[in-house]
């Protein structure tokens, strides 16, 4: 069990963390000299259960929270103790004051077990003797290392503000790609299956970009009602509203290459592995004289020059810079650029090759 301390004001209103030290070690003083010191406990597992003030998302972290995973808003620590918390706390309190009331001298001892059980007639007894709550998906954060058990796959380490996106698609998604190969699944169904993974993987950042950028409606209905499956398309839309290349630092080879197989997973999908004129207008594609599909083509997608090392350096010189330790809603202030158009957007590839932005640079921050 992981014990941690709260101030408190009657009748359970959380004030500020406690900074508790070591043996001797003095506590910070509290914000008013009304508060009560309570001691929460960890659950079964030594997490504690988490609760947006802004969303209502539930998660379950380590003892303090500065980051909603959900909804991505920052605020103090003490602010994200869970509905469970909240009424041990305020058992606390209530029962603490009553007897400093009604005793007048003499010890005031507070049975935990009754204080508990009294907590949990309104709801699910309090973190303090049971598990909270185990949600879909567990992580670690690869930037500083916090526990995350969240609904759904994607979102925001609580502690740090990192996504778990790029981490969850190289722990994940690419391992199990080339496990599909290697198990003799049809090329064509794993290039279909990894521009899934690309579309599932941009739309999520792009929801993110919707909700953090002021945006006109038809560029927010872009980033999140329509699909993300042409990469020129995709490159040409991030590169013109916010300056971020996502073939930055891909050559142009294995540009084509990825576009390339874009357009096969249109063939596939939609015309039964029939080449259309979709497939051999693109400038993108013009070089591609073959129209036969192969194993050793679908490998070299998901290997080493094609979609897995195209993608993580798509993420990593793209999306990764512009959330990564973030500073929540207020941290990002780009608008879109006066004057641009939300439709007629050219095809990136027949354009004369624009240098893409270097985010590290461009925002200050580490890759």
């Amino acid at each position: 069990m992981v014990l941690i301390g709260i101030y408190a004001i009657y009748p359970g209103i959380p004030l500020d963390r406690i900074n508790m030290g070591g043996i001797g070690q003095p506590w910070n003083a509290p914000p008013v000299a009304e508060c009560l010191a309570v001691m929460v406990g960890s659950d079964s597992q030594g997490k504690f259960g988490h609760r947006c003030p802004s969303c209502e998302g539930y998660w379950r972290s380590g003892p303090w929270a500065n980051v909603c995973p959900y909804c991505g808003i920052r605020a103090e620590d003490y602010q994200f103790l869970s509905e469970a918390q909240h009424r041990y706390i305020r058992h606390y309190c209530e029962t603490l004051t009553e007897g400093m009331q009604t005793v007048e001298n003499g010890d005031v001892v507070i049975d935990m077990d009754v204080v508990a059980e009294a907590a949990g007639k309104d709801g699910p007894k309090p973190a303090f003797y049971v598990s909270e709550e185990s949600q879909q998906r567990k992580f670690d954060c690869v930037a500083c290392g916090e526990y995350n058990d969240i609904l759904g796959r994607y979102g925001y380490c609580s502690a740090c503000g990192t996504r778990n996106d790029l981490q969850d698609f190289e722990s994940q998604i690419v391992p199990a790609l080339r496990a599909s190969l290697n198990n003799a699944t049809p090329p064509e169904d794993v290039v279909k299956d990894a521009v899934s993974a690309f579309d599932t993987f941009v739309g999520q950042y792009a929801k993110q970009m919707a909700a953090l950028v002021p945006m006109t409606k038809q560029r927010t209905t872009r980033l999140t009602k329509q699909r993300f499956h042409q990469l020129a398309d995709v490159r040409a839309i991030l590169r013109g509203w916010f300056d971020i290349d996502i073939c930055d630092g891909i050559d142009d080879g294995d540009v084509q290459f990825l576009a390339r197989m874009f357009l096969r997973r249109h063939v596939y999908e939609h015309n039964g592995g029939e080449v259309d004129q979709v497939y051999w207008t693109p400038a993108a594609t013009r070089r591609f004289a073959s129209s036969s599909t192969s194993g050793k083509t679908a490998k070299t997608f998901i290997g080493s020059s094609g979609f897995c090392n195209g993608s993580r350096r798509i993420s990593i010189a793209a999306f990764t810079s512009y959330f990564r330790r973030s500073k929540g809603r207020s941290s990002i202030s780009t608008r879109p650029r006066p004057g641009l158009r939300d439709t007629a957007i050219p095809n990136a590839l027949e354009q004369k090759q624009i240098p893409g932005t270097n985010l590290a640079r461009h925002y200050g921050t580490r890759i």
